[in-house]
């Protein structure tokens, strides 16, 4: 068996970035630099511990959640995945109010770096983490298919829920991108709450999102159409500016 080279040829490197030419132009996250420099994730109140599914859930999102799931999408075993879900015990309790219903949800979580409680992997409430280990975080809007295939694979199009709460669309360093990638991510007849956190004009992040959506239909010879809205009721501002709850619906 042939030694793998340890460094790229200048002919593969020129290759790579051909086929992947925004890698060189990504803005720099600050929040996953601090992360790799402390080599471990810190939050405040947002761990995802038990008491944020209330929080998140029920008071913040109304039951929009619970209620699509059971009214709108209705199937007994949907696909939940969970962008920055800290520790997991809030979809923990997600999962356990659902089979109260007795819709069984599978629930995969994607973080900067491993941060689910182990037990609940151990028993199964929570079904995959796809999250990297510290010392190979990654920040959402940095995930592709050149670098990242088989995690690009595994995701794309596979779920019915998208829940990103105090995650993708407050530490992503584009709001839009995030939007963009959150999208890929939905089935048919999926939905995602994404909470936002920014300063740029509302319209002008949703516009670039829906151009970036039509580009990739060009790109890749598909017709994703989606329904991109803001959950009015859920705005405000704050100290670090306006926020609100992004709902993003699949339709084709």
């Amino acid at each position: 068996m042939p030694i793998k080279p340890r460094h790229l040829t200048i002919s593969k490197a020129i290759e790579l970035r051909r086929k992947n030419p925004t890698k060189n132009r990504r803005t720099v996250n600050e929040v996953l630099k601090e992360t790799r420099k402390k080599r471990y994730e810190s939050w405040n109140y947002c761990d995802g511990g038990a008491h944020r599914y209330r929080e998140i859930y029920k008071e913040n999102l109304n039951n929009r959640p619970l209620n699509f799931l059971l009214e709108k999408l209705k199937i007994k075993d949907p696909q939940l995945m969970v962008l920055g879900p800290g520790h997991g015990y809030d979809n923990a309790l997600f999962k356990k109010e659902l089979h109260e219903f007795r819709v069984n949800i599978h629930i995969d979580t994607l973080g900067f770096s491993k941060t689910i409680n182990q037990k609940l992997l151990e028993d199964k409430v929570i079904r995959k983490d796809y999250s990297p280990r510290i010392s190979k975080a990654i920040s959402f809007e940095h995930i592709n298919p050149i670098e990242h295939p088989r995690l690009v694979k595994s995701i794309l199009g596979k779920y019915h829920l998208v829940m990103g709460e105090r995650s993708v669309g407050v530490y992503g360093a584009s709001h839009a991108y995030a939007l963009f990638q959150s999208s890929l991510l939905l089935a048919k007849r999926g939905r995602a709450y994404i909470d936002l956190q920014f300063n740029s004009p509302l319209k002008e992040i949703l516009d670039v999102t829906r151009r970036m959506i039509n580009s990739y239909n060009k790109t890749n010879n598909t017709n994703l159409k989606f329904l991109i809205k803001e959950i009015k009721e859920t705005s405000g501002t704050n100290s670090k500016g306006n926020y609100t709850y992004i709902q993003i619906d699949r339709i084709e």
